[in-house]
């Protein structure tokens, strides 16, 4: 309220009024959403791609990103509108960055909807939309008394602007009907424990069902990360409309493809190298490296190692996981079931968890200890995959109640190509490449082998490499080996078993580069 009325100082009704004519008169009149989607042709739906630098439940998402290759790349990529946040304190938008949406995509045709988001509950932040090019608005009921809302949608009409009407539970939706909403949008995501809960929408269906409305056009506003939370809205008989899609977007390395792996379900071509920082101990490191973009994070149970975490300490890392990634509990990573090759096939379906965003996924790493042990710690803490960093056997492998990332070491002073035997398909999932050396350990050890013994790994199967990978080789590595993943732990530490959350979103920034 603060804010608004500060902008009401120094920016007058009739200043933002003129600013609406002058801006209609160079881009043209508002886009109507309501009849927007009406003719939307079903399937496939309706996108809606957001631009949003930062969230109160995430922090900071994508600071560097500019407003305007961001949002043409979604235009360029066949989104139907646009969702803009201006607010600035939490989500660090502007105003500005509206106009400049409106304005980089104005020329195409269609052109994509302009979408205001942003906490709105007074008619001057509806001519200041207006003013800045929105094509809609975005009215929320949960913090709007009925007055009020049927005030704003009636109010935003006189402006040429369809709103949607953002609702979370049925009370909410029976307010909106009552107002005369023509476009719902459906949050997922509860408001106070910020907990998504994808069923949310197809909740709301059922009411619309009850109430006669059919005619009232939905959209799923938050949760949208994998082409599988898309199909249960596709077969809703046509009731949910389109798709809200925001921070998937703002992380993914390849927008475009994401977007067409949600609603055609092409397979996303990425030559991203896949990122997992190892040895976190602490929920600040596990939060940086989530934020940084990192695939996988490991925590070490190993009680000997300066890295080495709790089943106490885990908790509390995962628990801040889960809150990440907006589920609750551990994904569940089952066998492949394509017809590929083994280690191709698990590569690929943890892959597509992440492009997903259901990363980073949680990887529990033990050497040499009890399996029932190692069981008993993923059961309690919640971890995702279970790495054998010692001297397990495939048999130890086959009794893990979770997909296992086997440790192959390689001599610091070897040339010698692995052995077939180590890379034999099953039990174990996947494949990760370290340094040993010796007179000393394995894993942290700061120290390189031959990145040739990669590169020929590579050529055999999906490998993650570890071994003396800092920010400043990460890179070269990658192109000279061309790992399915990276692994680091001492490589973006300040001291052993600290990590440097600068160092960690270096690595991430340039192994994904």
């Amino acid at each position: 309220m603060q804010d608004v009325a500060e902008s009401k100082i120094v920016t007058s009704l009739s200043s933002l009024i003129s600013r609406s004519f002058s801006l209609s008169s160079e881009l043209g009149p508002p886009a109507d959403l309501s009849e927007r989607l009406t003719g939307h042709e079903f399937p496939p739906l309706f996108v809606a791609a957001e631009f949003k630098r930062a969230s109160p439940s995430k922090g900071d998402i994508a600071l560097d990103l500019a407003v305007d290759d961001q949002t043409l790349m979604y235009a360029e990529a066949g989104t139907g509108m646009i969702s803009v946040l201006t607010e600035p304190k939490w989500f660090k938008g502007s105003l500005e960055d509206l106009e400049i949406s409106r304005r980089v995509t104005n020329s195409m045709n269609p052109r994509p909807l302009i979408l205001r988001k942003d906490f709105i509950f007074d008619e001057y932040q509806l001519h200041e939309a207006r003013a800045y090019g929105a094509d809609t608005v975005l009215l929320m009921k949960s913090i709007l008394e009925e007055p009020l809302l049927d005030l704003l949608i009636k109010a935003s009409r006189a402006l040429c602007m369809e709103p949607l009407v953002e609702v979370v539970n049925e009370e909410e939706t029976l307010a909106a009907l009552r107002c005369g909403a023509k476009v719902l949008g459906v949050n997922n995501r509860n408001l106070h424990t910020f907990v998504v809960d994808m069923k949310t929408t197809t909740a709301i269906v059922d009411v619309l069902l009850r109430e006669n409305a059919p005619h009232v056009k939905l959209l799923a506003l938050s949760g949208v990360k994998s082409r599988e939370d898309v199909i249960p809205y596709e077969e809703c008989h046509g009731m949910v409309t389109g798709i809200l899609v925001g921070e998937a977007l703002m992380r993914s390395t390849n927008p475009r493809a994401f977007l067409r792996s949600l609603v055609y379900n092409d397979q996303i071509a990425s030559d991203v190298t896949r990122v997992k920082v190892c040895g976190i101990n602490t929920v600040e490191a596990a939060q940086a490296a989530a934020q940084a973009g990192a695939d996988m994070i490991g925590l070490i149970f190993v009680a000997k190692s300066v890295r080495s975490v709790n089943v106490e300490q885990a908790k509390t890392i995962i628990k801040s996981i889960y809150q990440f990634r907006e589920r609750e509990g551990n994904v569940k990573i089952e066998c492949p079931t394509r017809e590929e090759t083994w280690f191709d096939g698990w590569a690929k379906k943890v892959g597509r968890l992440c492009d997903g965003q259901a990363r980073p996924l949680v990887v529990g790493v033990f050497m040499n200890q009890p399996i029932d042990e190692v069981n008993r710690i993923a059961q309690e803490t919640g971890i995702d995959l279970i790495q054998l960093h010692g001297h397990e056997t495939a048999n130890d492998e086959a009794k893990c109640i979770l997909p296992v990332i086997r440790v192959i070491h390689v001599d610091s002073q070897s040339s010698e190509p692995v052995s077939p035997s180590d890379l034999s398909a099953g039990p174990a999932s996947m494949l990760l490449l370290d340094t040993s050396v010796k007179g000393g350990g394995t894993g942290g050890t700061g120290v390189t082998f031959d990145w040739a013994i990669a590169k020929d790994v590579r050529s055999k199967a999906p490998v993650i490499m570890a071994g003396g990978l800092v920010p400043e080789n990460v890179a070269q590595a990658i192109i000279e080996a061309r790992p399915w993943g990276v692994d680091v732990a001492s490589g973006v530490e300040s001291a052993p078993g600290v990590k440097d959350l600068e160092k960690i979103r270096a690595f991430v920034k340039a192994a994904k580069a």
